[in-house]
């Protein structure tokens, strides 16, 4: 797919091993010339950074451009007080849009 033009990718640890291919996949290749999201179904705060940093590992990446809740009814609290925590300061390289 990347070699045919296609730049934004799409994956989550729930679809089984899906992370680990696209690491895979994507070795070697400059990180900048794409766009990779992931997702993550934690219902605390604590939980969602523990599954970036996880998600990462997985992935053998530094950084998502876009982290995404993957079920949005079970968010731990409002998007604007994640972001305002300062925990959410100490992870800011590590991802690029919530």
């Amino acid at each position: 797919a990347y070699d045919n033009g296609m730049r934004f990718f799409d994956t989550a640890r729930a679809y089984t091993d899906s992370e680990e291919k696209v690491g895979e996949a994507f070795k070697g290749i400059n990180r900048d010339s794409f766009i990779l999201a992931t997702k993550t179904r934690a219902t605390t705060p604590e939980a969602f950074w523990k599954d970036l940093h996880t998600s990462l590992e997985t992935l053998q990446m530094d950084y998502v451009d876009i982290y995404q809740f993957h079920q949005a009814d079970a968010c731990f609290k409002p998007i604007f007080l994640a972001i305002a925590d300062p925990e959410f300061f100490s992870h800011r390289n590590n991802l690029k849009l919530l």
